[in-house]
This record gives structure tokens, C-alpha cells and sequence, in this order.
């Protein structure tokens, strides 16, 4: 069986929900895997293969790739991991998502998947409206990344809150008790924030900014040995928050971190309070309370921390995930796919782009602002199209 992913990135959700489970089905030879990303896919591609993988595709002139592949028969099955028609307004990724022509291309990718995979139980009940083909599934922690050994915790008491967005407003209404908390303990706690530096505690003392999650591989063997003890997990209750999966639950545990969650749906289902992790209400005292008490109390920290591990080895294997892939794709084959040749070699839209480092990226995203990146954007592909006309 042929697979193609077709991505507009190889972000870390792309890593785990995609590339990383369907390489483990190639190299044990259950599938032939290609990857490809939106701007370098060839129609000659498309047609090869027998199914496609797409996620979070919501960009509207990539469409011919889909096109295409409808029209010859082959299934497309579209990963959803965030409910990207419902996107907040104060989250910078709105001025993206939020657009009416790329909401419109996101529908149209849910109306005509093969199936749709989600990892959360809210997030299937949003998609419903669009289809009945659905598959609930639990995403996997790559454990070739993990030390198989926790590592030890030292005499400070390593407080980590990492995230992939560079402007995170999940964090912010506990910045009063993490400023308390390294007041209360000094000495005896230190902050990490990997990914997102909140201004407000930039120069604090106790407090520590680094870890550059673009590289998913070299950022999870260095977050699962770092000996992190507590990890930070606030969340909200809005629908697209709640849509989320349990990522900061799987990579705390991995890490050896007990993690603190806000008491939500989103982690019910893997959380037991203390046993493998603390879910608590929204005050500040609640937040407090539970950072405190587990810097007072080590061997309370030492017995969830490990409960945790155990779980997320138990429960988020890359094989159990996989055969999830599987099934779904042995289903998604269909008999008497056309493939005749197809009529152009390239599309006009799928020009490779100068690779950019990963440092690069980053710097990009934390000096320009999100609406401005996505005006560039637009603007470099109206160019594309103008090119076209006159050529």
C-alpha cells in the first residue's frame, strides 16, 4: 500500500499524529510512505499513491492537489488535532485560520475525507456536523526519543511550562503564582518556559528561557531528560481548547514531570488526581497550593511522577497508534483507481521555496506579528498568481 502525505509543515503535531507513526508502519514494512509537503507535491504523486494523509491542509490553492486525487479515486484521510473553525479571536493563529476562504477549505476538507482522526472526544463531536466518518484515536509519545530511565530530580524543585506558540495566553493568569511561588521558595525552585518568554518575568531571578521546539526530535530528548519535576498545564473551557488532545499529559509523564492541570475534560480522561498528576480549579490559590505541596513534599512527588510514566508507557505506545493508522487506511483503499498519466508534471502553485533554518523561523515569528506574516503570505502567492498570468 502506497501512502502519500501531502502537509503545509512538519511541526510537532504533524510529527505525532503523522510522520512518525506512518514511518513506523514503513519500516516494518506494512506501508510504502511517502512525505511530501503542499508546495513540492507533483501530480505524478498524487496518483501513485493509494492513499493520502493530510493534516491541517486548509490553504485553498492546494486544492487541485485534493482535487485531483478525489478524481482518480484515491482516499484522502484528514488528521484534525486543534478545531481550527473555531479558532479564538485573541489567539494569534485567528488572523490564519480565521480567514473566510481558508475556514471554507478547511469544511470542505472535513466534507470529503474518507475519514477524519481526531484525538479528543469534544473535538469528534464538532466535526460530526460535517461527517459520519470519524475515528477516535490516542496518539502515541515516541518513546525511541525517551530515556528509558526517568531521570533523577535534583535538591531545586525544576518548574517547566513549554508550548509551541511564541505568544501564550494560557499561562498568563498564573504568572501572580509562579512569581510567589519562587518568592516563597528561593533557593529551593526554579522556572523553566520553553517556547513562549512571558515578558513579565523576563530578567526575574529564578527564572530560565530557552528550549526551541522546532526540531521535534532534539527537543523531546532533550525535555525528557532535563529532570524537570513539576510541569505547568493551564487550560481553558472554551470549545476550542476543550477540542485539544492531552499532549502536556503525555510529555509530562514521559519526562517525569507531575503535571498540574486545569480540572477539564480535556484531561479527565487521563488525569486521576493524585495518582498520575493534580487537577485543580481556577484560582490562584488552588495553583498554589499544588506547586507548594509538591516542593514540600518529595516523596509525594516521586510516587505520582513515576504513576505517571508508568501510564504513558502503558497507554501512548507507537505500536497500538500505528495499528490505529492501519485500520484506517486499509479500509480508506479503493479498487479501480485511475492512474493514467497525469496531464502536467508540476502545478504552478507548488514551486519549492528556499529552505530556512529552524532559527530563522523562529526569529520570524517572534519579530513580526502574526497578521502581518499572514498579509506576506497572501501577498507572495497573489505574486504567484500574477507571474502565472503573464507567463
Amino acid at each position: 500500500m502506497n501512502v502519500l502525505a501531502v502537509l503545509p509543515d512538519t511541526n510537532a503535531p504533524n510529527q505525532i499524529n503523522v510522520i512518525r507513526p506512518l514511518t513506523w508502519l514503513h519500516e516494518r514494512g506494512e506501508i510504502a510512505f511517502t512525505l511530501t509537503l503542499e508546495n513540492t507535491v507533483t501530480p505524478a504523486q498524487v496518483i501513485s499513491a493509494d492513499v493520502i494523509a493530510a493534516a491541517r491542509n486548509v490553504e485553498p490553492i492546494y486544492r487541485p492537489v485534493f482535487d485531483l486525487a478525489h478524481e482518480r479515486g484515491i482516499s484522502v484521510i484528514y488528521v484534525l488535532d486543534d478545531w481550527l473553525l473555531g479558532v479564538p479571536e485573541d489567539d494569534e493563529s485567528t488572523h490564519y485560520y480565521g480567514t473566510e476562504k481558508r475556514r471554507a477549505q478547511c469544511e470542505w476538507m472535513l466534507r470529503t475525507a474518507a475519514r477524519v482522526r481526531v484525538h479528543s472526544p469534544h473535538l469528534r463531536e464538532l466535526v460530526r456536523p460535517y461527517t459520519d466518518s470519524i475515528t477516535l484515536t490516542t496518539a502515541a509519545v515516541d518513546w525511541s526519543l525517551i530515556p528509558p530511565k526517568l531521570p533523577e530530580l535534583g535538591e531545586r524543585t525544576e518548574i517547566v511550562y513549554a508550548t509551541g506558540r511564541l505568544h501564550d495566553r494560557l499561562i498568563a493568569p498564573i504568572l501572580p503564582v509562579i512569581r510567589r511561588i519562587l518568592a516563597d521558595y528561593p533557593g529551593r525552585a526554579r522556572m523553566h518556559f520553553l517556547g513562549f518568554h512571558p515578558p513579565e518575568l523576563r530578567g526575574a531571578p529564578e527564572v530560565v528561557f530557552g528550549g526551541d521546539t522546532a526540531d521535534y526530535a532534539a527537543f523531546m530528548r532533550a525535555f525528557t531528560s532535563a529532570g524537570y519535576a513539576i510541569g505547568l498545564a493551564p487550560m481553558r473551557r472554551d470549545d476550542f481548547h476543550l477540542a485539544k488532545t492531552n499532549t502536556k499529559f503525555r510529555d509530562y509523564a514521559a519526562a517525569g514531570a507531575v503535571g498540574i492541570y486545569t480540572d477539564c475534560a480535556l484531561y479527565a480522561g487521563s488525569v486521576q488526581h493524585d495518582v498520575t498528576g493534580l487537577l485543580v480549579d481556577d484560582t490562584l490559590e488552588a495553583w498554589y497550593g499544588a506547586i507548594a505541596g509538591l516542593i514540600e513534599d518529595r516523596a509525594r512527588l516521586e510516587r505520582i511522577r513515576r504513576a505517571a510514566r508508568a501510564y504513558a508507557e502503558a497507554h501512548y505506545t507507537m505500536e497500538a497508534f500505528a495499528v490505529s493508522w492501519l485500520a484506517d487506511l486499509k479500509a480508506a483503499v479503493r479498487p479501480n483507481v485511475d492512474r493514467r498519466a497525469p496531464q502536467i508534471e508540476r502545478w504552478w502553485f507548488t514551486q519549492p521555496e528556499t529552505p530556512v533554518s529552524a532559527g530563522l523561523r523562529t526569529w520570524y515569528r517572534r519579530a513580526v506579528p502574526a497578521k502581518m506574516r499572514v498579509g506576506l503570505r497572501d501577498v507572495r502567492m497573489a505574486l504567484r498568481r500574477l507571474r502565472r498570468r503573464r507567463g
